[in-house]
């Protein structure tokens, strides 16, 4: 009887190892597959997220502003906010994270086969992006976001929005950090002001002035309330609007 658990035991195992490899090869298919997003493709991404933004009153103050950040977000300088060589406690992070990240692929390949196809690995892809910048792999990171931006456009606008945040950051084309900065800040909702709240520190981190003070300005305008209730609380460091009783 014993053996018979053993040998059933085994074959379980080799089945669930089988799949396991199975799945993060699915996972790496899809993502060679990935192209880099073009910068045709986030300037439609305005259009599906908020139709006639364009034309509002706030779309037309933002055309008027610099298209480009003064600086790249992927300067030296500015990525240092991740901190430079990874401590020793870091690193025992670093090896549980990527053990996280793993089993996010085999998810992420588990997704392939059960018909959801790229757009159901959206998720998986976010975090393991999101992750990789924690542990400063910006270039992975990168892939990884713009994988799951396309991804998401059709099924979740908002998320999207979330995502275009972080991948600005690690954006070496100023310019399209900037037009990412403003696909995520259209609209009004409270991931909107996340965007505002994010786009606004990268914007000051650049030393791009006009385009903090625009972002700001909405901030002030658009979401009082939820400057004067959370902006600190999620560790944002906006200042308190001056006019503000």
């Amino acid at each position: 009887m014993k053996k018979l658990t053993l040998v059933v035991a085994i074959v379980l195992f080799t089945i669930g190892l089988l799949y396991c490899f199975a799945c993060l090869s699915a996972h790496k298919k899809a993502m060679d597959q990935h192209t880099p997003l073009s910068t045709e493709e986030l300037v439609a991404l305005s259009e599906i997220f908020n139709p006639g933004w364009a034309t509002s009153p706030t779309g037309i103050a933002e055309a008027k502003l610099p298209q480009a950040l003064s600086i790249s977000p992927t300067t030296d300088s500015i990525l240092a906010k991740y901190g430079g060589e990874p401590s020793s406690e870091e690193l025992v992070e670093d090896t549980f994270a990527k053990l996280y990240h793993l089993s996010l692929k085999i998810h992420h390949g588990s997704q392939q086969f059960s018909g959801l196809g790229l757009g159901g690995g959206s998720t998986p892809l976010y975090h393991i992006g999101s992750g990789n910048m924690s542990l400063r792999n910006f270039d992975v990171a990168k892939l990884y976001m713009e994988a799951s931006i396309r991804n998401h456009i059709s099924t979740s606008p908002a998320q999207c929005k979330n995502i275009l945040v972080h991948l600005a950051e690690v954006e070496p084309d100023p310019e399209r950090a900037a037009l990412m900065l403003r696909l995520a800040c259209q609209g009004k909702s409270f991931n909107v002001f996340i965007s505002l709240c994010k786009s606004y520190q990268l914007c000051i981190e650049t030393g791009s002035t006009q385009l903090a003070d625009h972002y700001l300005d909405r901030i002030y305008t658009e979401y009082p309330n939820e400057l004067k209730n959370m902006a600190h609380g999620f560790g944002f460091n906006i200042p308190p609007n001056p006019s503000a009783k």
